[in-house]
């Protein structure tokens, strides 16, 4: 049997040269085989980088070569669901960054199509496969906190370059997307369940007509509320908290990039403690996994009906920012 994933990478974005692609090669699952780019310029620099047996100009060329085992794509967002649903009907597995599509419509098309081609897909929420991630579920799955009661995160940097894509509305721009689609995620994550009601506040930039500044309130079935301010217009912030009846954790942050991680508990019968945790290989952690999937028939540890879920929730945002 074999014990290696070619992956095939679908696009140049800054994503795949900072993490993913460093993270396939660092994965022990793992061989960078191809990169595609439709542009030449691209292609030449991201191989400089990262030499490949494949390079292709134009997507649908890798997707043809039948020495591709699985596909990884970092396109912009309005591209996601077109380009998933591609590659499942060429029967490739497919990483794909987040948000998996534009709205749960395209969720279920990806979805159905996973179902027909019987090949699977995973959206790349990498902090999901982090170690902080599962040291926080270990926390509250063993009852330390008690009952869940209140999570807060928030995500926010300043961003004012009108050309960068993440303002740009018709492919896919948006702080909900971009930032959003974490906390989301990370709430349904820990409750294990989905919010009974969303709550929102949010606003568009003046230029970029796409939203920039949201707050979100989130009620859930169990009793326990949830709240996040994600924004394009306010300073790096990704503090993180879960509150129980009988204590609390604290992250700084678990979204971004980084080596090194705090996890902060305090509970009324254990004091205070500080752990530090290792999360350097967070991106090679969600590369060996789709691996184990694709070369085990292991289900993906993010399931599209997970992603169905987080899409539903970011419809009711977007639907409350206005156009």
């Amino acid at each position: 049997m074999r014990n290696e994933v070619r992956w095939g990478v679908l696009g140049c974005a800054g994503i795949a040269r900072k993490a993913m692609l460093p993270a396939i090669l660092d994965a022990g699952n793992a061989k960078l085989y191809a990169i595609a780019s439709r542009s030449r310029e691209k292609l030449a620099e991201m191989a400089k980088l990262f030499p490949c047996e494949r390079q292709y100009v134009g997507y649908e060329a890798l997707l043809g070569d039948p020495a591709v085992d699985a596909v990884y794509i970092p396109l912009p967002n309005s591209l996601h669901c077109e380009w998933v649903v591609k590659a499942l009907e060429m029967g490739k597995p497919v990483l794909c960054e987040k948000p998996l599509a534009m709205n749960a419509a395209e969720v279920r098309r990806v979805m159905e199509a996973s179902r027909a081609t019987g090949v699977p897909a995973m959206e790349a929420f990498a902090y999901l496969h982090d170690p902080l991630m599962a040291r926080a579920r270990e926390v509250l799955a063993s009852g330390a906190l008690g009952r869940l009661r209140y999570m807060e995160a928030n995500f926010s940097y300043l961003l004012e370059d009108l050309s960068n894509v993440r303002l740009i509305r018709g492919i896919g721009g948006g702080a909900t997307y971009d930032l959003g689609c974490y906390p989301i995620s990370f709430f349904r994550a820990l409750a294990g369940e989905e919010p009974s009601r969303v709550a929102v506040s949010g606003r568009r930039g003046a230029r970029s007509v796409v939203d920039e500044d949201v707050l979100v309130l989130l009620d859930f079935p169990s009793g326990a509320k949830a709240t996040s301010y994600f924004s394009f217009q306010a300073h790096w912030n990704t503090r993180n908290l879960v509150l129980g009846e009988c204590g609390y954790m604290e992250f700084p942050t678990i979204f971004d990039r980084g080596d090194k991680k705090t996890l902060i508990l305090e509970t009324a019968s254990g004091g205070r403690s500080v752990e530090t945790l290792d999360t350097s290989r967070r991106y090679a952690l969600q590369v060996e996994q789709m691996g184990r999937v694709v070369l085990e028939g292991r289900a993906p540890a993010v399931s599209l009906g997970f992603s169905l879920g987080n899409a539903e929730v970011l419809d009711s945002i977007l639907a409350e920012c206005g156009d």
